[in-house]
C-alpha cells in the first residue's frame, strides 16, 4: 500500500520492501533531476493558487448572496471581502516561501534559510 503510493507519486523513487521495512534509496540530485523537481513544484504551486482563487470566488459569491437576501449589510460585505482577500494574499506568500525552501535548502544545506515545517 505504502510502496504503491510512493511509486504513483511521480517522485522518481523506487521503494524496496524488506519484510516490514521499506527502504527508500534517494539518489543524489543531478542538475537535470533538480530541474524536473522545480517543474513539479511549480505545477503544484499553480494548482494550489487556482484552488485558493476558486475558494475566494466562492466565498465572495456567498457574501453577495447574503447581501442580496439582506442577511448582511454592505459594510459587513466589504469587511468580509477584505478578510477573504487578506487570507488569499497570506496563502500565496506561504506557498512562495515553501517553494523557495524546497528549491534552495538542498543547494545551501548549511545556510540558515527560515523555512516553515
Amino acid at each position: 500500500l505504502i510502496d504503491s503510493a510512493i511509486k504513483k507519486s511521480d517522485l522518481g523513487l523506487n521503494p524496496q520492501i524488506d519484510g516490514q521495512l521499506i527502504r527508500l534509496p534517494i539518489p543524489n540530485l543531478s542538475e537535470e533531476r533538480r530541474n524536473e523537481i522545480k517543474k513539479m513544484i511549480k505545477t503544484m504551486g499553480e494548482k494550489c493558487k487556482v484552488s485558493i482563487r476558486n475558494i475566494r470566488r466562492e466565498a465572495n459569491d456567498q457574501l453577495k448572496s447574503l447581501l442580496k437576501s439582506k442577511e448582511i449589510s454592505e459594510d459587513e460585505e466589504n469587511k468580509f471581502e477584505k478578510v477573504v482577500q487578506k487570507s488569499q494574499i497570506s496563502q500565496d506568500r506561504f506557498q512562495t516561501e515553501q517553494v523557495f525552501c524546497t528549491l534552495m535548502q538542498p543547494q545551501f544545506p548549511t545556510a540558515d534559510i527560515p523555512c516553515n515545517d
